[in-house]
């Protein structure tokens, strides 16, 4: 009886290969591909086996009976291909249907009985890779033990010889599609493994990357509110002589440093439109250029961060001519050409030699956010010539996409060839494999032709393998070789069985298969035509051994054509498959792309819900009171008091704003840190790298040292901190009066085990208490939020 052989195996339908626990793209790409073409196989066989039953000696009554059957079989098998009912059903109807068509027509050596083996055959294939792996190998292992029973009980005088052959077969399918099972998922798994990695990587990246934006927005808008406003009540002047201006500006600032603690949803001053760069009232504006309705239809295509970022560095410029320019006027001009929107901001005043300080105003609070969302933007100027500012940002007149939506995606082509090429050479060497062990076991001793038919099939492996590695002209050659290594296979199986007049049952017409299916593996530069000529050769050949040197031989010529269309009938499935791949694997990724868009929107709000935690640690409530008295005037801003507190709480925010938001173990004790200096109305000097401590147990040590620190100096003292990282270590440095700073390292060191205490020393030089300790520590990739230039001076808050 043939077999079938190797094939990639059902656990790819129970193994999960990414961490969500849902199959990845190559192993169920390559499992839905499987089950569909199967199941079309498996009805497109029904064919055959009409046409088989046409041929038949039967009685008509039979004959249609037994046709009906397999017309049911083939809808049975359209409606499991799409789901519509379990597979099970099919498998147990195929192999019924089998076993009755054994038993109508009673005759060894019958064309319908041939052709039966191959639907029982097939039967087992589909059973293997439609269901569970271990329902398959229940019904498979079930059908290996009853089928040969149904035929001894049906058809007694067939023999023990039949029967055992159906036994064999169907145990060399069952081994065949497990170790191919083995095999195919391991290289699928790997694969999943290797895109969900890069996905996942790809995802922490962009939380990451959506807290820094997220901090340094907000430390860029907490600048551009409360930290200006308090240091230039701070500082006084002519600033602050307008007291009703100096209220409204500190309203607003309330209400501007509250929302920086609400979700971003939950928001009602972040900018959602283009045309809020125009809600100025800092100088007066000459507006050109697009309309409202035409900003909005631009405002639809930009992202919510590119409007916040475009409106916000709008607002700079503007500020800049106010506080700089010594003019109260400027002109704003939008204009969107060559699929950019660009926004001029020019004043003619005083203007400056044009040099733009890294690090430091502009540069942070204009070039930063233009670079953060992929835009950018010039400032040209010249002393008494005035000032302007440009800022250029890229945009699509559709619902854009986010700018961070690029990430490792499947290259479905080329995943798909990758698949298909491995499974095709799993394919050929399981039926070459599995071709020895039958040929062996059902003539034992028999030197037949099956033998070297099994050979050509190693040679066209081996020819298979070396097309992979020679250049273009010489892999077409190899490929077009393979052709009539296919037909000779094909010519020696039908000799082995004396082509159909003996043992017919036992031909093993799906072997020469092997050749081309490694013809459509191989890529050359017409690989579709190449196909169907390696197709119409094979089918052609078996036509004329079928029709002209069968009949020469005394064989059965229908035997052989049916023969023929095994292998025709499994090289256009293969065809099938090779088209669902692509097929299937562009939707499975289109699924898998939509779960992941949502997952990273999900990681998107995580992060910014973060950010939010981030300034609730800081403790943006002290100036939000500040900024909340002065508004409802109670609090005279011209006071020594209030402009000692501003200058406090100035300088704390400005502090918090340059902390790295990635310091997860050590900022919040940093900010912890500077809280308590608030409290006590001392000052702390910070000077951090953008560095954390690795060991977050480790963090937590150092962060007790500071804050008990913080609190051991008097009130309106002042206190030293630095970090800074060399070599994979933090140095942390504590500098503040004697003996207070040393009694607090010392109550501090007591309390620690060998090893930290080991690397932390306290020592006084003078009037200074110097506190060191080192621990293991990472350098931050970026910073993650602006840091600004030195504290502001005297500006006007009108």
């Amino acid at each position: 009886m043939a077999v079938a052989g190797d094939s990639p195996s059902q656990s790819l339908r129970d193994r999960p290969a990414d961490r969500s626990g849902r199959a990845g793209w190559a192993t169920q790409t390559l499992r839905l591909s499987m089950r569909r073409t199967l199941l079309t196989g498996l009805a497109a066989w029904q064919v055959v086996m009409l046409g088989a039953i046409v041929v038949s000696s039967l009685s008509t009554s039979l004959a249609s009976g037994l046709a009906l059957a397999h017309a049911v079989l083939a809808a049975l098998a359209l409606g499991a291909r799409d789901n519509r009912i379990p597979a099970w059903v099919v498998v147990v109807a195929s192999y019924l249907v089998g076993v009755l068509d054994w038993r109508a027509t009673g005759d060894l050596d019958a064309t319908l009985t041939f052709a039966a083996c191959w639907l029982v055959n097939l039967t087992a294939l589909v059973c293997a890779f439609a269901m569970s792996r271990n329902l398959a190998i229940v019904l498979v292992a079930l059908s290996a033990l009853l089928v040969p029973l149904a035929i001894l009980v049906t058809n007694p005088d067939w023999g023990h010889g039949f029967p055992s052959a159906v036994l064999v077969t169907q145990l060399a399918i069952l081994t065949a599609t497990q170790l191919g099972s083995w095999a195919l998922s391991s290289f699928t798994a790997t694969a999943d493994e290797a895109v969900s990695s890069s996905r996942d990587a790809f995802r922490e990246a962009v939380t990451r990357r959506t807290r820094r934006r997220e901090v340094a927005e907000d430390a860029r808008v907490l600048h551009d509110s409360a930290i200006n406003t308090l240091g230039a009540i701070a500082n006084g002047g002519a600033g602050t002589s307008d007291v009703a201006a100096v209220r409204a500006r500190c309203a607003r600032d309330v209400v501007v440093v509250r929302e920086l603690l609400l979700a971003n949803s939950e928001r009602t001053t972040t900018a959602t439109s283009f045309e809020e760069m125009f809600d100025s009232s800092l100088v007066q504006l000459s507006r050109s250029g697009l309309d409202a309705r035409q900003l909005a239809r631009l405002s639809n295509a930009a992202t919510p961060d590119q409007i916040r970022a475009v409106v916000g560095a709008t607002r700079e410029l503007l500020l800049n001519t106010f506080k700089h320019a010594g003019v109260q006027r400027a002109e704003l001009g939008t204009a969107f050409t060559g699929g950019e929107l660009i926004v001029r901001v020019s004043d003619r005043g005083r203007g400056f030699d044009g040099a733009i300080r890294s690090g430091r105003g502009l540069a942070r609070s204009v070039f930063a956010r233009m670079e953060l969302v992929g835009a950018s933007a010039t400032v040209t100027s010249e002393e008494g010539a005035g000032t302007t500012g440009i800022i250029r940002l890229p945009l699509a007149l559709s619902p854009s996409q986010d700018p961070g939506s690029e990430h490792p995606s499947v290259d479905v082509v080329a995943g798909g060839e990758s698949l298909v090429r491995r499974a095709a050479f799993f394919w050929a060497t399981g039926v070459t494999v599995v071709g020895v062990v039958l040929e062996s076991v059902n003539r034992v001793g028999l030197a037949s032709a099956a033998y070297p038919m099994l050979a050509a099939n190693v040679v066209a492996i081996v020819v298979a393998w070396f097309a992979f590695r020679v250049g273009p002209r010489l892999r077409t050659a190899l490929v077009l070789s393979l052709v009539p290594l296919g037909v000779a296979a094909f010519t020696l199986s039908a000799a082995a069985v004396s082509f159909g007049a003996v043992d017919a049952v036992l031909w093993q017409a799906l072997a020469p298969s092997a050749a081309l299916v490694l013809v459509l593996a191989v890529p050359v530069a017409d690989p579709r035509r190449t196909a169907w000529l390696s197709l119409l050769i094979y089918a052609l050949a078996s036509f004329v051994l079928a029709g002209l040197v069968t009949p020469m031989l005394g064989g059965a010529a229908l035997t052989v054509l049916v023969a023929g269309l095994v292998g025709v009938g499994f090289t256009l499935a293969w065809m099938h498959f090779r088209a669902a791949i692509g097929q299937i694997g562009w939707k499975v990724n289109a699924d898998q792309e939509a779960v992941f868009r949502a997952r990273m929107q999900e990681s998107r709000i995580e992060a910014a819900d973060e950010a939010r935690r981030y300034w609730l640690q800081a403790g943006l409530d002290g100036s939000i009171r500040v900024l909340d008295a002065l508004a409802k005037g109670e609090a005279d801003p011209d006071s020594l008091q209030t402009r000692s507190t501003c200058a406090l709480e100035e300088s704390f925010l400005r502090q918090v704003s340059l902390l790295s938001s990635e310091a997860v173990h050590l900022g919040p004790w940093l900010v912890r840190a500077l809280s308590e200096c608030r409290r006590r109305n001392s000052v702390l000097r910070l000077s951090a790298d953008d560095v954390d401590i690795v060991d977050p147990e480790a963090a937590d040590r150092l962060g007790q040292l500071l804050v008990s620190s913080a609190a051991a100096i008097p009130a309106a003292g002042e206190l030293t901190i630095t970090v800074f990282e060399q070599h994979g270590r933090a140095t942390c440095t504590v500098v503040g009066d004697s003996p207070w700073i040393s009694e607090a390292g010392q109550q501090w060191a007591a309390l620690q085990p060998v090893g930290m205490a080991a690397n932390f020393t306290n020592n006084t030089y003078g009037s200074q208490d110097v506190l060191q300790l080192s621990l293991g520590a990472r350098r931050l990739s970026t910073a993650a939020v602006d840091q600004w230039d030195s504290p502001t001076t005297e500006m006007s808050l009108t």
